[in-house]
C-alpha cells in the first residue's frame, strides 16, 4: 500500500517509555490448577475438563467451558484495544467488569459478551458482531426488540493499530540529505455514517497522556491521510472491510539518532460530526541500542 510520505518529525523532548506487556493467560498448567473428579459423580468446577486421573464421572462431563464474562472483557479491552460503547458514550474496563452478573447492566451488554465468546481471538469479527447488535443493517434476521428504530454506532471505529516495522530502521526519508530512523504507524478505520471527511481528525498522543506525539498541526485532519485510490477514506462505511491508512514517522537523522528504547502512542479519532472513536492504546516501536 502506498502511504503518503509525511514529513512528521518526532518531538525530541519526548521521554522514552519502556512498555512492559503482560499477557493474560487463562489456561494454567501448574499442578495447583488441576483437580481430580472426587465429587459426587459430576464435574462441578467451572473450567474445562482438568482431571488428573481418568474421568470417573458417572454422568456426562458437565464442565462449563464457556468463556467467562471477565475473560471476555479482557479480550475486548486488552487483546483488541476496544472499548464498549453506546453511541458516542464509551465505557472504561472497570465499568464493563462491574456489569458482569449485574441485572442492571444495559440490555446490549449480554449480546456484546456473546459476540466476544463467539469470535474470541478474532477482533475484527467481534467488532462486526458488536456493531450489529440491535440494528437491522446486518445479514441476520431482524434482531430488534422493538419496532425497527435502531441505528448503528455513529462514531468511527479504529482497529489493527501497529508499527511497521516494529523496530526503527535507517532509510531514505523524503528529501532529507541523509538517512533517517523511521517506521510507519498503521491502523484501520471504518465509520457507519461514512463522514470522516471533510472535518474529522486523528489524535496521536504519547501513550498514557494527552501530549501530542508528533511535531505537526494537531489533531491531524483525515484529509491528510486520504490518498485515493489506495487509501480512500470517502469509502469507509463498511465495517466488514475497514480502510487501512497510516503515516510515515521520522524519529531523527543518522547523525542525531533518538535514544534507544520504546516509543509508544495512543490513537483516537473523530468524524465530521465530532463523534469520538474508541482509543488504540500502547502501540510501541523500538529504537535499538545496537545500530548498523
Amino acid at each position: 500500500m502506498n502511504f503518503k510520505k509525511l514529513s512528521l518529525v518526532l518531538l525530541f523532548t519526548l521521554t522514552c517509555v519502556l512498555l512492559v506487556a503482560t499477557c493474560g493467560d487463562e489456561h494454567f498448567t501448574t499442578n495447583n490448577h488441576y483437580y481430580s473428579d472426587d465429587d459426587a459423580g459430576s464435574d462441578d468446577d467451572t473450567t474445562p475438563d482438568d482431571d488428573t486421573v481418568a474421568d470417573d464421572d458417572t454422568t456426562p462431563d458437565d464442565d462449563d467451558t464457556t468463556l467467562s464474562c471477565p475473560a471476555a472483557i479482557d479480550f475486548i479491552y486488552d487483546d483488541c484495544g476496544y472499548a464498549l460503547n453506546q453511541g458516542s458514550t464509551f465505557y472504561n474496563k472497570d465499568v464493563a467488569l462491574a456489569w458482569c452478573d449485574n441485572p442492571d447492566a444495559p440490555p446490549w451488554f449480554g449480546p456484546a459478551i456473546q459476540c466476544a465468546r463467539d469470535h474470541y481471538g478474532d477482533c475484527t469479527a467481534f467488532l462486526v458482531c458488536f456493531n450489529n447488535i440491535g440494528s437491522d443493517d446486518d445479514t441476520a434476521p431482524d434482531d430488534d426488540t422493538a419496532p425497527d428504530d435502531d441505528t448503528a454506532n455513529p462514531a468511527p471505529i479504529l482497529t489493527d493499530g501497529t508499527w511497521d516495522p516494529t523496530t526503527l530502521v535507517l532509510t531514505d526519508y523524503d528529501d532529507q540529505p541523509e538517512q533517517w530512523w523511521q517506521s510507519s504507524l498503521l491502523f484501520s478505520v471504518c465509520d457507519h455514517d461514512n463522514d470522516l471527511l471533510p472535518d474529522g481528525a486523528v489524535y496521536i498522543y504519547l501513550a498514557g497522556t494527552t501530549s501530542w506525539f508528533l511535531n505537526t498541526d494537531n489533531p491531524i485532519p483525515w484529509s491528510y491521510f486520504n490518498n485515493p485510490p489506495d487509501i480512500d477514506l470517502s469509502n469507509a462505511g463498511n465495517c466488514g472491510a475497514p480502510v487501512q491508512t497510516g503515516v510515515l514517522v521520522g524519529f531523527g537523522p543518522a547523525s542525531a539518532p533518538p535514544p534507544p528504547g520504546d516509543y509508544c502512542v495512543d490513537i483516537e479519532a473523530t468524524d465530521t460530526a465530532g463523534n469520538f472513536s474508541n482509543k488504540l492504546e500502547n502501540l510501541c516501536v523500538t529504537m535499538p541500542s545496537r545500530r548498523p
